[in-house]
């Protein structure tokens, strides 16, 4: 059957339902490759619940022809994805709707995709405050304990980060200026900070400029051990041909305290390191 003569037929079969917006209708056609589609089908009806898309199985060509409104219809579509995989895959493999009580999917999605396998997916549920995970169960058990710890009402914290550079001229302050000189680095000064308010879970970005450039600076963080600390995932970045490599880190910071991070030079220049203070508080 040919794809024109497949939309005529479901036009005819799947009526137009009054309490939609014909407007905003839009049908779309999933090719299934690797798995039935008619329990395809069904495996999606149930996953996502009360919907109004009307889906029309072909079980010849093995399609699915959807129609509804867009949003729903890319739900169905992102779940199709994420089950249509080969039978190799989906041994020892499960599928679980986990719902939120207090946090929305994008807040949580990022950090949990660091749990997944390589074959593992994520589906954002949006429309009913939930993530769809798809891996082996032993990801799963983790996925769900992290989104136990994670969704949680979320509190506020700041985040300072000051940039110390050879003959920059503001000085520090005197706590940090003894750690440097246990560390042997003398001749440093301020050379930019950078703060910022975020919600715990949520992903921050700032830039600040420095004497020789600027620095991109994204992470997320979140409240832990009764609002003692602060766990900081942190990427730092230099822009404009920054001398300096970018690090990647995840801290503990006690809250109201400092940890100390350096960004080390490109080859074998003369630069000494760009040495990056990181402070956290609580409002």
């Amino acid at each position: 059957m040919m794809i024109s003569q497949l939309l005529l037929t479901v036009l005819w079969l799947v009526p137009f339902t009054p309490d939609q917006d014909e407007s905003r209708q839009e049908m779309r056609v999933l090719s299934i490759q690797n798995a039935e589609a008619e329990s395809l089908n069904r495996q999606v009806i149930q996953l996502m619940g009360p919907n109004q898309v009307r889906p029309v199985v072909d079980a010849r060509t093995n399609r699915i022809v959807l129609i509804g409104l867009p949003e729903e219809v890319e739900r169905f579509a992102e779940l199709v994805k994420v089950l249509d995989v080969p039978a190799t895959q989906s041994r020892n493999v499960t599928t679980e709707v986990i719902r939120l009580q207090h946090r929305t999917p994008g807040a949580l999605t990022r950090p949990l995709h660091g749990e997944l396998s390589g074959s593992g997916s994520l589906v954002e549920d949006v429309a009913r405050n939930a993530i769809v995970v798809r891996d082996e169960e032993s990801r799963v058990a983790a996925i769900r304990s992290l989104i136990s710890e994670l969704d949680v009402a979320p509190g506020m914290c700041s985040i300072e980060i000051q940039a110390l550079a050879e003959g920059a001229e503001t000085p520090m302050s005197k706590d940090i200026q003894e750690e440097m000189l246990r560390m042997k680095l003398t001749g440093y000064g301020v050379s930019m900070t950078a703060a910022t308010q975020t919600v715990e879970g949520e992903e921050f970005s700032v830039e600040s400029r420095y004497e020789n450039g600027s620095l991109d600076i994204a992470g997320w963080a979140r409240i832990l051990d009764g609002r003692k600390q602060i766990e900081l995932r942190l990427k730092v970045e230099a822009t404009d041909n920054g001398p300096w490599a970018s690090i990647r880190s995840t801290i503990r910071i006690p809250v109201g305290q400092h940890v100390i991070l350096g960004m080390t030079p490109h080859g074998a220049g003369k630069n000494r390191p760009l040495v990056l203070v990181v402070r956290a508080t609580l409002p």
